[in-house]
């Protein structure tokens, strides 16, 4: 760990401790390390083993992976704006509602990194707003947010059929779809539950099942049915939500990414993020431009 410098810790994940970090070796000073004992060894080494065979600009970059007995470190791109469990709490602390383009484009760009994962055969069954980074950005005053899936401790790469079977209740009760509670066989479209779990919380500040105990929670997941979305007056992302909320018959990701609504915010951020690298690489420009005439000066 002699490339990197502690600043402080921020936060814990579900395997390990996670800091932030200071380092010379990336295009962004800092870095995030999650931190996993011995205890999650295994869980590490298997998120590690996935994220380094996964490159796309909604799942959160691996950037190095250290073992140094009994710990591994798990050096991670940095999101400068926390985490949309975070992002939600503001909004209510502030009591303002979410705009609803931001909404739309949080449903979008995460709509994506899952696609991306399912194409892959991977399902990450522990999607929250915990696992959900957000960073912040600026192009000409506007303000660019980007959403990104983090957190792959959990997740499980299918073979050759369609469906997985796992008699654990894996992932976090709120967010856990019927099938894993059920304990029957499942695909992909567990994601897409927790998805639709995380839409209605942005728009109502609150989980679309709750209980003081853990019988009674997962019993609502599994009978309550959810047909309305409270306050929420935008009837196209309603209907969307409720369709990840299915008990059967579950939307799936390349579906969701087909919806005309979704391509315009997921076509829209990445307009900006484009906008922005070329921002960025002409001021870079700019920059070497001036250094090479103040070097040319002083050499005169």
């Amino acid at each position: 760990m002699e490339n990197y410098r502690f600043l402080e810790k921020i936060g814990r994940g579900t395997h390990g401790t996670v800091y932030l970090l200071e380092s010379e070796g990336y295009k962004n000073k800092y870095v995030v390390c999650k931190s996993v004992g011995f205890k999650h060894k295994k869980y590490a080494i298997k998120e590690i083993n996935i994220l380094s065979k996964l490159s796309h600009k909604r799942i959160i970059k691996l950037l190095d992976a250290i073992i140094k007995e009994p710990y591994v470190f798990i050096i991670l791109e940095y999101s400068n704006y926390g985490n949309l469990s975070t992002f939600i709490r503001f909004y209510k602390q502030s009591e303002c509602n979410i705009p609803y383009d931001l909404i739309w484009s949080a449903f979008a760009q995460i709509t994506d990194g899952l696609n991306f994962l399912h194409k892959n055969n991977i399902i990450h069954r522990d999607i929250k707003p915990s696992n959900i980074l957000v960073n912040q950005n600026f192009l000409n005053n506007e303000e660019i947010i980007e959403f990104k899936i983090c957190d792959f401790s959990l997740s499980t790469k299918l073979l050759t059929d369609e469906f997985f079977f796992d008699e654990s209740l894996v992932g976090t009760p709120y967010y856990m779809a019927p099938e894993i509670i059920k304990r029957i066989k499942y695909n992909s479209s567990v994601d897409v539950w927790s998805l639709g779990v995380c839409m209605y919380e942005m728009i109502c500040f609150k989980k679309p099942f709750i209980s003081n105990t853990r019988k009674e929670l997962l019993e609502l997941i599994l009978d309550k049915p959810i047909t309305f979305i409270p306050n929420c007056s935008d009837k196209k992302l309603q209907s969307l939500i409720l369709e990840c909320l299915q008990k059967n018959n579950r939307i799936k990701s390349y579906s969701l990414l087909s919806d005309e609504k979704i391509k315009y915010f997921l076509t829209l951020v990445d307009l900006k993020l484009k906008e922005l690298k070329i921002c960025s690489l002409e001021k870079k420009i700019k920059e070497m431009e001036e250094r090479r005439i103040r070097d040319t000066q002083s050499v005169k």
